[in-house]
């Protein structure tokens, strides 16, 4: 006697069998970009059906896209919030996240990598100089990260530099190429990795090798770039092409092929800073943002009316996030005090922060959400933190606990 097997099939794959494409596009335009990139690695149908009929159609993904951004625009997310278990006396120092996951860096020489779809702990990072060595730390050690598409970099203020497949987490690569210098600026570029020291960067690139059947990947230094008169370096992005760094007394805008210094443009201190050629955005000692002209050397507008500690972006949004240095002004001139101030982080729009009409004045966004628009975001806790953000969702940490306000659909 035959056993009939009957194959049970999702609602999605019946509508592919069924040629309902119209009626499956409208249910995948609930989701948004995250979520799809997520479905085409279902299966071989769904990531070509995905990819033919939502983003590789104009009408389609520009629908799709306006409706994510509104939500941006809006503010409208759900939030999530989980706690780092860390040690007394030990706290989240610096965030970093791709779509899928998100690194605590702490400042006991270790990072906690998390799911961000689950907010689930997911690996421990051990950034010391002594793999072995898992134990609460005497001294501090402060972890700073950045994911590529294929390599974790973690650098610490004791010099160690390393690097880490980003699937299975192997370490690969581990050294102390600044020497003992603090190596606070670490940066992720598809295959290249740049870190700055106290006076100079270090260019790496990711390589593979086969040795008999297995291969191997590993790190190899293609250049070393200094300019010992621009002072000390403290933050540095990069694009591929080109580096940009900041330090306490300018902009330096250096080419990976050629190994030279394009330009250098007198800034003063320099907190932190993203590369969006031909612009810049830094934050620094002054209390507003600054868009520079990378090309001319000029600041063609300033954003936000604040001290900001730290900037990032994903592509769309950029993101400030408040100084401490504005509660010391506060406690100055209004005797405020410092256990009740939330500090905040504000979203702008890269696309308005770009839009420069020669008629305009500089300083005109700094108070005009009609020129620039932006968003505040206050912490949930008073005090100050670090963020991170990707394409769906605005991280914030303040001392191990991690707030994700997610603008993507549920």
């Amino acid at each position: 006697m035959m056993v009939r097997q009957v194959v049970q099939k999702d609602v999605i794959s019946c509508l592919l069998d069924c040629q309902l494409d119209d009626l499956l596009t409208r249910v995948l335009l609930h989701l948004d970009p995250g979520s799809l990139h997520q479905a085409k690695l279902v299966c071989v149908a769904w990531c070509i059906f995905i990819q033919d009929n939502i983003w590789e159609r104009d009408s389609i993904r520009k629908r799709l896209q306006k409706q994510h951004l509104t939500r941006w625009k809006k503010a409208d997310h759900d939030d999530r919030e989980w706690v780092v278990n860390c040690m007394e006396e030990e706290e989240v120092v610096s965030l970093a996240c791709d779509e899928w996951v998100l690194v605590a860096g702490l400042n006991n020489g270790l990072a906690k990598v998390y799911s961000i779809e689950t907010c689930g702990f997911v690996n421990l990072l051990n950034c010391r100089d002594d793999y072995y060595d898992l134990g609460p730390s005497e001294e501090e050690i402060l972890v700073y990260t950045d994911i590529g598409d294929y390599l974790i970099a973690t650098t610490t203020s004791r010099g160690v530099v390393i690097v880490r497949n980003k699937v299975s987490y192997a370490l690969f690569y581990k050294a102390s190429h600044h020497g003992d210098h603090p190596v606070h600026a670490v940066c992720v570029s598809g295959d290249l990795v740049v870190t700055g020291g106290k006076q100079d960067l270090v260019v790496l690139r990711h390589k593979r090798k086969r040795i008999g059947r297995d291969d191997s990947e590993y790190m190899e230094e293609i250049c070393r770039l200094s300019d010992h008169t621009a002072g000390v370096i403290t933050h540095v992005d990069c694009d591929g092409s080109l580096i940009l760094a900041g330090t306490s007394r300018c902009l330096l805008l250096w080419s990976v092929e050629a190994e030279q210094c394009l330009k250098r443009i007198p800034s003063g201190f320099i907190n932190s800073l993203i590369l969006h050629f031909p612009f810049g955005f830094t934050v620094g000692g002054g209390p507003s943002g600054g868009v520079w002209d990378l090309v001319s050397g000029e600041v063609i507008r300033t954003f936000g009316d604040r001290y900001y500690s730290q900037l990032g972006c994903n592509g769309r949004f950029l993101f400030a996030t408040e100084s401490e240095r504005n509660l010391m002004l506060r406690d100055v001139v209004y005797f405020s005090s410092r256990d009740f101030h939330r500090g905040r982080v504000t979203v702008f729009d890269i696309q308005d922060l770009c839009d420069i009409r020669p008629e305009e004045d500089i300083f005109a966004s700094n108070s005009d959400p009609n020129v620039v628009w932006n968003k505040n975001f206050s912490l949930s806790k008073p005090g100050f933190g670090c963020s991170a953000i990707n394409k769906s969702c605005l991280f914030t940490a303040q001392n191990n606990v991690v707030m994700a306000r997610v603008f993507a659909k549920n």
